[in-house]
């Protein structure tokens, strides 16, 4: 049921692979609970037994946005078992789903990006990868997934722009800044590059890879951004996500209308961008001073 499911998503639905995962994911994680509790199989599972798993849930601290991305994902499932007439009613009708949290990730001062790059020692092929990596996730504002899935084939370095795959396989054309491919230019001229990418079997050819010429995965996308920001001295936790936040916000605050920042960012609602970028107080007061008549007073 799983594998149809998610067959359904990827062919169907063109989900990407990244979320697909996570789908399958949760999808296990309540066949284990269910299991434990005796069940056969997710048709014998009633709505009393879906409110235990996400008590379960809650128990074991998982976050709103986690949670509610399970209870999401049960949702789905259970519909598409409904659809095709595995079951007749569906028990995830009386499920809660937590409200979402208004939570906007630690952001980095323009200074902070500064730092955060130039703490990078690029005089070994690893630093070279690290700042060809963290320069074009900030020039572009790339979600964690996006900047591992890049292809080199997806880089234009004549017209200066970035093909990218993103959520549901939708596809975008995002302008690189020149501080981005220079640094990615010195990440692919230098010598120990050649032998690298030697080891490299999949095809497309990615254009991150590490020294066993493996696609940089997100993980180490997660962990690369968490080191260099304690390195580069600006103390807060940080996450890819905050790169992205970072690109949003200065682009926002330096003059950029909201439907250009949508449009690099990938989102396909406004709503989401809005909840991406946030004006800080200095510029609504000056936005202010300049357009209210009474201000001048």
């Amino acid at each position: 049921m799983i594998k149809k499911f998610l067959d359904h998503l990827r062919f169907n639905r063109n989900y990407s692979e990244e979320t697909i995962r996570s789908y399958s994911t949760d999808l296990k994680q309540l066949e284990k609970f269910i299991k434990e509790k005796s069940i056969s199989c997710f048709t014998k599972a009633d709505a009393q037994n879906l409110r235990e798993f996400t008590a379960f849930l809650f128990k074991q601290k998982y976050g709103k946005t986690t949670i509610r991305r399970k209870i999401s994902t049960l949702k789905s499932f259970y519909k598409y078992l409904v659809r095709n007439a595995y079951i007749s009613n569906n028990p995830t009708d009386t499920l809660l789903i937590p409200k979402k949290e208004k939570k906007l990730p630690n952001t980095y001062t323009v200074d902070g990006v500064f730092r955060l790059l130039d703490s990078i020692d690029t005089q070994t092929f690893k630093g070279k990868l690290h700042k060809a990596l963290l320069e074009l996730m900030y020039s572009c504002g790339l979600r964690v997934s996006e900047v591992s899935n890049a292809e080199i084939n997806g880089f234009d370095f004549n017209k200066g722009y970035l093909r990218i795959i993103g959520k549901g396989n939708k596809e975008r054309m995002i302008p690189v800044g020149e501080k981005s491919i220079q640094a990615i230019r010195d990440y692919l001229e230098a010598p120990e590059y050649l032998q690298v990418r030697s080891k490299v079997k999949s095809r497309p050819i990615p254009l991150f890879i590490n020294e066993a010429g493996r696609k940089v995965n997100t993980k180490y996308i997660y962990n690369l951004v968490k080191k260099q920001s304690m390195l580069s001295g600006n103390g807060l936790e940080l996450s890819p996500h905050s790169v992205r936040h970072s690109f949003a916000t200065h682009l926002l605050n330096n003059g950029a209308d909201l439907r250009s920042i949508q449009e690099m960012l990938g989102h396909s609602s406004l709503s989401t961008t809005q909840q991406y970028t946030h004006l800080n107080v200095n510029k609504l007061m000056d936005v202010y001073d300049k357009a209210h008549p009474f201000s001048k007073k």
